[in-house]
């Protein structure tokens, strides 16, 4: 029993000695919590706004280059559809001095030109921010004059929009030139980026 005591007082005193060693010994707090160790750490955020809000604009390319306000608002440009030249245009028979005969001027003319599909021009980009056949990203201009670029879903749910109306038709099968849709977008913003829930009916 008298054994038990001592070796009892003895893990007392050990214990003692070691109160000193805890976890947070020489870690010492900031003074000021400016300046704590998540201040500016990468991947932080701020948390989404609460609730779905509903947005409306135009609807442009997101990957233009001039995205002022005003060349955003700009109307489309038309592209001139390439015309492959008729047979009886041109002079015949004649070229810089060389005598060619009407079918191979003919034959020769249609290779140069095959690549001239009808959608060519409508896969050009446009000085306008115009959606077209190369669009691969989207944004939103509001109506406040704001420029929110859509997510991954959000670029499925636009092309979803183009395909359904006429003029987004038309650009598709080479028919038409690039357009500005106004649409109704239901999403959550966080930043400069508009978390898309559903395109409503234009």
């Amino acid at each position: 029993m008298k054994a038990f005591g001592i070796l009892l007082l003895a893990a007392a005193a050990a214990f003692a000695q070691n109160a000193n060693q805890v976890r947070d010994r020489g870690q010492t707090q900031p003074q000021d919590e400016s300046q704590s160790l998540t201040r500016g750490r990468l991947g932080t955020q701020k948390p989404l706004p609460k609730g779905v809000q509903e947005y409306s604009g135009l609807l442009v390319d997101g990957t233009c280059s001039d995205r002022t306000s005003l060349n955003l608002r700009e109307k489309p440009m038309q592209p001139a559809m390439a015309q492959s030249p008729g047979p009886g245009s041109g002079s015949e028979g004649s070229s810089g001095g060389v005598s060619v005969d009407s079918k191979t001027m003919q034959n020769e003319r249609s290779e140069a030109l095959s690549h001239q599909v009808p959608d060519l021009t409508s896969r050009q980009s446009d000085p306008s921010c115009a959606i077209t056949g190369s669009t691969r990203e989207f944004s939103l201009l509001t109506r406040e004059g704001r420029l929110l670029n859509l997510d991954e879903g959000g670029t499925t749910y636009a092309w979803q929009t183009i395909h359904s109306l006429p003029e987004g038709r038309a650009l598709l099968n080479g028919s038409g030139g690039g357009v500005k849709p106004q649409v109704q977008i239901r999403g959550r913003v966080q930043g400069d980026r508009l978390i898309v829930e559903k395109f409503l009916k234009p």
